[in-house]
Parts: structure tokens; C-alpha cells; sequence
């Protein structure tokens, strides 16, 4: 059973008592054992607030379980999704996903995005990242900007040694909403071999698709609305995992 591999973490004396808007706060621990099988586990943690065990709220617990760091045994990009809980068709279930211009599975055409409620900025969180170790820095542009330009003023920088992570930590003074106007923007990410964009001509290499774009979805499928998937991947893999954001009040351009 998953559920072993939760558990509770510095809880609280039971039973307590929650005042009226008052809260309380449970830490839950993943620790699964050297053996355990790489994949999603899932569990759900219940807060019994009546007589009976099922009376109360419940909440879905999931982590995930990789069998080694880097290459071959970092989990797809499927498997990362699934464990934040999306109900995204990234195109596939493989590590290495198609690397053809064309659209698949859930993915959207979106070089470039735009504002949906021009009074908020566009906000910003990584996700997920399984690439090489070190401070990997990513922003955004507007379309027109030298790549110089563009490189020299990232929003952040996932920090170092968060390279095999979901939810990786950004350095302290990242960003996480910016301001494009009205105007029409791209992202972009640092490689090994480069800044990855999400339009293919600014990419120099020989494999111009370094990015994949999703709506997002629940857990059930529905559209969550205004925000984007953004994966990223780099010229020498195609696995689309190297970073993964979260950005909302974004649509993908349409001029």
C-alpha cells in the first residue's frame, strides 16, 4: 500500500480544536524505502472531525518515485504531470517524446502568448526539473529583442543542486509575475547548449522545437482556465523535463 510511504510529520496533540477561522497545520513526509518501485504513489490523508473515521475532509496525497538521477532514469514527462495532479495528454508516456513541429497529444501551437485580463501581470511557477545539476536561469521576451538582450535580464534562476525535483526551489530573488503590457512574449530557458525559446526560428541548433505548450488541465480533464503548460527540453533530448512552468493569464497569441 502507498500509503506507508506517507507520514505524518511533527503533528499536533489529538484531538485539537480549531477556533473559528483558525487553522492547523500538518506536515506530511514521503519516505519511500532504497527498493521501492520507481513511479506515482498516491495516498489520501483523512482529518476525522466526527464519530465515525469517514466523517471529515479528505485530501489526495502524491509523490513520485524515480530510480536513479539524469538520462535514462528520470521519469517522464507524463509521470510528472500525473503527479501534480494535471490530466494533461503530453503526447506520450515515454522519456523521449516526438520531436516534430506538429502538435500532439494535448499540445497547443503557442510561440508566443498575451495577457487575458489586461489589469493582472502573468505569473510564473517551476514545476518540475530533471536535467543536469547547476543554476538554471529562464525569463521571458518580447518578440523583437536581440537574443543578447533577452538572456541578459532573466526572471529567475532555479537554484543549484534542485535538478532532480518537482516543485524545484528558484533562487531568492526570482520573480514570480511579470508585466508584458499588451504586448505579445515568448519564454525562454537556459541549456547546456543555449537558451531554449518557444519560437523554433530563435532556436540555432539542428532540433528547432525545444519547447511544448499545454492547456492546463485537472485532474478529470477540464480546462483550467488562463493558464499554460510550458515544458522546456534541450537540443540533445527530447524528453521536455528539463524545466516545466506553470504560467497564468496567458493564451497563446493569436497575431
Amino acid at each position: 500500500e502507498a500509503a506507508s510511504l506517507f507520514a505524518v510529520k511533527g503533528a499536533p496533540a489529538f484531538p485539537a480544536t480549531i477556533p473559528a477561522k483558525g487553522t492547523l497545520s500538518v506536515e506530511i513526509a514521503f519516505r519511500p524505502p532504497s527498493d521501492a518501485e520507481a513511479g506515482l504513489k498516491r495516498a489520501v490523508l483523512r482529518f476525522q472531525t466526527g464519530k465515525e473515521r469517514d466523517e471529515g475532509p479528505a485530501a489526495d496525497l502524491a509523490a513520485l518515485v524515480i530510480s536513479g538521477r539524469e538520462v535514462e532514469s528520470e521519469p517522464s514527462l507524463a509521470q510528472i504531470v500525473e503527479t501534480l495532479g494535471y490530466g494533461i495528454d503530453v503526447g506520450g508516456r515515454d522519456l523521449a517524446l516526438p520531436t516534430s513541429e506538429g502538435p500532439v497529444g494535448d499540445q497547443v501551437t503557442a510561440p508566443l502568448f498575451e495577457k487575458v485580463r489586461p489589469e493582472a501581470p502573468v505569473a510564473i511557477n517551476p514545476v518540475a526539473r530533471f536535467s543536469t545539476d547547476g543554476a538554471l536561469a529562464y525569463g521571458f521576451y518580447l518578440p523583437g529583442t536581440s537574443l543578447k538582450e533577452v538572456d541578459s535580464k532573466p526572471l529567475g534562476t532555479l537554484s543549484e543542486g534542485q535538478h532532480q525535483t518537482l516543485n524545484p526551489m528558484p533562487e531568492p530573488e526570482a520573480l514570480t509575475s511579470f508585466e508584458p503590457g499588451a504586448q505579445r512574449f515568448g519564454l525562454w530557458m537556459a541549456t547546456d547548449t543555449g537558451p531554449a525559446y518557444t519560437e523554433n526560428r530563435r532556436n540555432r541548433g539542428a532540433e528547432r522545437s525545444l519547447a511544448r505548450v499545454y492547456p492546463l488541465r485537472a485532474r478529470g480533464g477540464g480546462v483550467i482556465p488562463d493558464a499554460l503548460l510550458v515544458a522546456f527540453g534541450s537540443e540533445t533530448r527530447s524528453d521536455f523535463q528539463d524545466a516545466v512552468f506553470v504560467v497564468w493569464n496567458v493564451k497563446p497569441a493569436t497575431k
